[in-house]
């Protein structure tokens, strides 16, 4: 195991266990509580896995889940360390109140999955942080995923992150924020919410936090 792995087991040790009622709400089947057959392709009643009209999507009403209780576990695992790793960088930054209010967004992304809801992008910065919660969970699970979700169900459809990108995120309007903040990352790090901050105006910070009706954000 890595010393990266490691530093994530150690960080999440007194994070509080996700209550499994709320994480075992996401399907790990297609047609999840369908009771007959599907009324386009009727045969696939318990499962679409085996399916070749929904293997194509050519059933609209058999689409598989992109969020299995282990998907979610690891968005879930991927969302805490980037709340640590967000106040980390707040002790050193000069924006503490931007620094709070991402910290905020990543918080209240995970409770909701842990509430077995499907996250919200209502703004740039829950667009910003699901995206890079996507590619941390794709690269945790990669690592050490077995680690933290162990005794969840196992489903065919676990970790399809890719679709994530297309399913979680409306549109790729906050593609630049994740391409600065990468760019602009120090060595051995990932991503800085630091520098990206460091380059928004007062109104570019706002707009960053405010609903989907405002002029896009400018950096």
């Amino acid at each position: 195991m890595s010393t990266e792995t490691l530093v994530y087991r150690t960080m999440l040790d007194h994070r509080p266990i996700t209550p499994a009622d709320g994480i075992l709400r996401f399907p790990t089947i297609a047609c999840a509580g369908n009771t007959s057959f599907c009324s386009q392709c009727r045969n696939c009643a318990d499962d679409c896995a085996n399916c070749a009209a929904c293997r194509y999507d050519e059933c609209d009403a058999c689409a598989a889940p992109d969020l299995t209780p282990r998907t979610a576990m690891m968005l879930v695992i991927a969302g805490t360390i980037l709340v640590e790793q967000v106040r980390g960088e707040s002790s050193h930054g000069c924006t503490p109140v931007f620094h709070h209010h991402v910290t905020r967004t990543f918080e209240q992304l995970v409770e909701a999955l842990d509430r077995g809801h499907r996250p919200q992008s209502r703004n740039l910065a829950d667009q910003l942080c699901i995206h890079l919660m996507i590619t941390q969970a794709r690269e945790l699970a990669c690592e050490a995923g077995e680690v933290y979700v162990e005794g969840l169900p196992i489903s065919d459809y676990d970790y399809g992150f890719h679709e994530l990108y297309d399913t979680l995120l409306p549109d790729d309007e906050h593609d630049y924020l994740v391409e600065l903040g990468t760019a602009l990352a120090a060595p051995g790090t990932r991503f800085s919410f630091t520098a990206l901050a460091d380059l928004m105006t007062r109104d570019a910070m706002n707009t960053f936090f405010e609903p989907f009706h405002t002029d896009e954000c400018e950096v």
